[in-house]
């Protein structure tokens, strides 16, 4: 016995295909021994077998025939002659289909009775002749409940909906639908599946169970079944669905870092059975024991969301993840993730190059550009104690060095601050301030005045008068000395005198006895404290 049930429809898990295909199996009978017509007794006509049925549907068969001869003739039409049995019903015949060869043939017959015994016969007929082969019967299964599987809605994280239509009652008031689902993943037999409570349907149409406790993102399969009182249904088709997966988020990288600032991305990778979700940011100083936390932002669905966060501190470590909120109530955080911020560049205010009266020059090491490319590096200088700084013409680098620079138009004496200062991508830092002095100028004293006379009445004596000025632009006067000689080049009087400050005068007097007549030299030098003198000479005529 032939089976025409296609393998596709065949599950060997399915309890109702097996009692299918029982009946399928039970349904066709032996002729019951009519006998071929006389059509096939003209000489030269074709010959034809009646050979096999089986069940389609309750209402529908298929049936087959043989073409073993054409007789005389090299064309032959081929067909079927049914009704139902035991009836004097004329013949219902299948169309015609033309041959020019042996073999095969089949045809469904559809829109039968369900639990019906049908007669039928192949029929060949040719120009010579015509050819009915043996009457055969196949019966028809009972009327059964009929569903086809369809899909499943209102899927969520745990729950869906499972459909199924009814589109046959079995000729009873109703009929009990259930479901059996399982994961795809398993591979146990249907028998082991999860299944539904029944339900009653009493019209065919739409029917539908709700499960639970189901995984989220998980891939099922499921069947649904049908029954009456009487017979177990037809039940055809198998769905799949995947369960929401549960809300969750993901954290992700840092981006558009700067010294103070980054972007923190982050993803909703699913938004489970909600339909909104807020997301934020936590954030801390690496090994810090409190969160920050940004503002929350509002998603209708899942994706990318990213805050930025300023206010941090350059070249330190940070520790961030994505915090999630999903509007039934669930939450969600993501894993830890780092970012360090760029480190700012670093100068520190080298030592003094060189130095005189009114200039000197210093120097500024660049340590390090942070996250600069290149970074301008000057010098900053003041009087000490001052408010205001000066700078000099920066010198760009490209990587860490020394930087030397003169600073002009000093005072001498004075003591001056100054640092190195870079920047770099809108950053400016300074190293620390240093000291300088300028050396102090260096003049010589001078004579500003010199003069001697003799304020004698006319006598054998002398009374010699020497009277001076003296001064230092330095204003480090130490000491005046005074020496007055006769013609013979004795020393007719000395004075040492000691003076300060920047300017001095004094005066000498000495009386000579005898000495009218004579003409005194007069020598005076001026010393200052750095040791430098300066000397004058005047002559007394007496």
């Amino acid at each position: 016995m032939r089976t025409a049930i296609d393998s596709a429809d065949v599950r060997t898990r399915s309890w109702t295909c097996l009692v299918a295909v029982l009946v399928l199996s039970a349904a066709v009978v032996p002729a019951t021994g009519a006998v071929a017509a006389t059509d096939s007794a003209t000489e030269g006509a074709p010959s034809v077998d009646t050979t096999w049925a089986d069940v389609l549907t309750d209402s529908a068969v298929i049936i087959a025939g043989n073409l073993t001869a054409l007789g005389d003739a090299a064309n032959a039409t081929v067909r079927f002659e049914y009704r139902q049995n035991d009836s004097s019903d004329a013949w219902s015949t299948t169309a015609a289909e033309p041959t020019g060869s042996t073999g095969a043939f089949r045809a469904n017959l559809t829109g039968l009775e369900p639990g019906t015994v049908y007669a039928y016969r192949a029929v060949a007929e040719t120009a010579v002749g015509v050819d009915r082969g043996d009457v055969r019967t196949i019966e028809t299964p009972a009327d059964r409940p009929e569903a086809t599987t369809t899909g499943a809605t209102a899927v969520g994280e745990t729950e869906a909906t499972l459909g199924t239509n009814v589109t046959d009652l079995g000729g009873e008031p109703s009929a009990e639908v259930w479901f059996s689902y399982s994961p795809t993943a398993d591979s146990e037999p249907l028998s082991e599946w999860t299944e539904t409570p029944t339900r009653t349907v009493t019209a065919t149409g739409p029917a539908t169970r709700q499960v639970t406790g189901l995984e989220p993102g998980t891939e099922y399969e499921f069947t649904s079944h049908v029954r009456t009182e009487q017979e177990h249904g037809l039940s055809t088709g198998y769905e799949r669905f995947t369960t929401e997966p549960r809300f969750a988020v993901e954290t992700g990288t840092a981006t558009d870092v700067t010294e103070t600032n980054a972007t923190l991305t982050g993803d909703i990778v699913a938004l489970g059975d909600a339909a909104s979700a807020t997301a934020r940011f936590e954030y801390r100083r690496l090994g810090a024991a409190d969160w920050m936390t940004t503002e929350a932002v509002d998603s209708g669905s899942a994706g990318r969301v990213r805050t930025t966060v300023d206010g941090l501190e350059p070249g330190t470590n940070y520790e961030f993840r994505i915090v999630g909120e999903a509007a039934d109530g669930d939450s969600a955080v993501g894993a830890i993730e780092t970012v360090e911020t760029i480190a700012d560049p670093v100068v520190e205010t080298g030592g003094v190059v060189g130095v005189d009266e009114e200039s000197a020059t210093v120097a500024g090491d660049l340590v390090a550009l942070g996250g600069a490319d290149a970074a301008t590096v000057a010098i900053q200088y003041r009087n000490a104690g001052a408010n205001t700084w000066h700078e000099t013409d920066g010198e760009t680098l490209s990587d860490s060095g020394t930087v030397d620079a003169t600073l002009t138009g000093l005072a001498s004496g004075t003591d001056y601050e100054y640092r190195a200062v870079v920047r770099a991508d809108g950053v400016t830092e300074t190293g620390a301030t240093a000291t300088l002095s300028t050396d102090a100028a260096t003049h010589e004293p001078t004579v500003d005045a010199l003069s001697g006379s003799d304020d004698s009445s006319p006598n054998p004596h002398a009374d010699l008068a020497v009277d001076w000025q003296v001064s230092d632009a330095d204003g480090d006067l130490s000491s005046v000395a005074v020496t007055i000689r006769d013609g013979n080049g004795r020393v007719v009087a000395s004075e040492t005198a000691s003076v300060a400050g920047g300017t001095a005068d004094g005066s000498l007097a000495e009386t000579v006895k005898h000495g009218a007549g004579t003409e005194y030299g007069v020598t005076l030098t001026v010393t200052d404290e750095t040791g430098a003198t300066a000397t004058d000479r005047t002559t007394i005529a007496a």
